[in-house]
């Protein structure tokens, strides 16, 4: 199940604008890829969040760990948006893939820095690069009840 909604994540979701085999964008101006849709981020991050809080210790295969074998080389390209960067975000407040994440992304963290006042999403993912792994979510949490990410 956690590969197929990883796969799910770059894929368009239902009623997005395909045309000529290319993704389109969705009415927000997103790619059309479930990462950076609307609804599709969200939907990702909190079912991320949730391996985090349980310290990424279920039994059950990882969401998070899917993810980063998947699409690794790719998460660089989804911090390109606001609603990726959150995603990718999530994937490091998860004790079994932070290290992957920080590792995949090491080279880019300056660039990425450079894009930090533009997106909220993107410089909560370069704080959480920067450090060393220790919480994160309750703080991502109560941003999130006031309408961010």
């Amino acid at each position: 199940l956690a590969s197929a909604v990883a796969e799910a994540a770059m894929s368009a979701p239902p009623g997005a604008a395909v045309e000529d085999g290319e993704q389109g964008e969705d009415k927000d101006g997103g790619s059309g890829k479930v990462h950076d849709h609307t609804v599709g981020h969200l939907t990702l991050k909190k079912l991320v969040l949730l391996e985090a809080k349980d310290g990424g210790e279920q039994a059950l295969p990882s969401l998070a760990g899917a993810i980063c074998e998947s699409f690794g080389p790719e998460l660089e390209a989804w911090c390109t948006t606001n609603r990726g960067a959150f995603v990718v975000w999530a994937l490091t407040q998860v004790p079994s893939t932070r290290e992957a994440v920080q590792g995949l992304l090491a080279e880019h963290l300056k660039d990425l820095s450079k894009r930090t006042k533009s997106s909220k999403g993107i410089t909560l993912l370069v704080a959480a690069l920067k450090e060393d792994g220790s919480g994160g979510v309750e703080e991502e949490e109560q941003k999130g009840k006031k309408g961010t990410g």
